[in-house]
């Protein structure tokens, strides 16, 4: 035996090349046993603006509940309010700024499909935005 093989359960002589496919193959396992939250899938965030405002509705969630957040990048006017609502749960009202506001959480149940809904209004008008679409299975 040559010091690049080993044998293998079955006693039979593994190379190099076969040592690797196997750490190849036990690490892809790994990474699909393990990407994502159980039972939750979709979630992300998306962009909306006008002349006036400027965000990013997001949503995002670990199989039991839905975080939903914003993103502003831009706001005019007086007065100016930014309300976030998810799907089923909570509603907040911030002071308008540029930067992350919220999250604000939902418990999660099977069969529905949760958003984030962003509401900016001020003197200058009003914009309203959804996030993707997150959803238990």
């Amino acid at each position: 035996m040559n010091r690049t093989s080993t044998r293998n359960a079955g006693g039979r002589l593994i190379g190099r090349m076969g040592r690797l496919a196997a750490v190849i193959l036990t690490g892809a396992s790994i990474l699909a046993l393990s990407a994502g939250p159980a039972n939750a899938e979709g979630g992300g965030c998306r962009t909306w603006s006008n002349n006036s405002f400027s965000f990013a509705a997001c949503i995002g969630d670990d199989g039991k509940y839905a975080y939903g957040d914003t993103y502003i990048n831009r706001f005019t006017g007086s007065n100016c309010r930014v309300t976030i609502q998810v799907t089923n749960g909570q509603t907040a009202s911030y002071a308008c700024r540029t930067g992350h506001l919220g999250p604000v959480v939902a418990v999660m149940s099977r069969g529905v499909n949760y958003y984030t809904n962003v509401t900016v209004t001020s003197s200058a008008g009003q914009l309203v935005g959804s996030s993707p679409r997150a959803w238990k299975l």
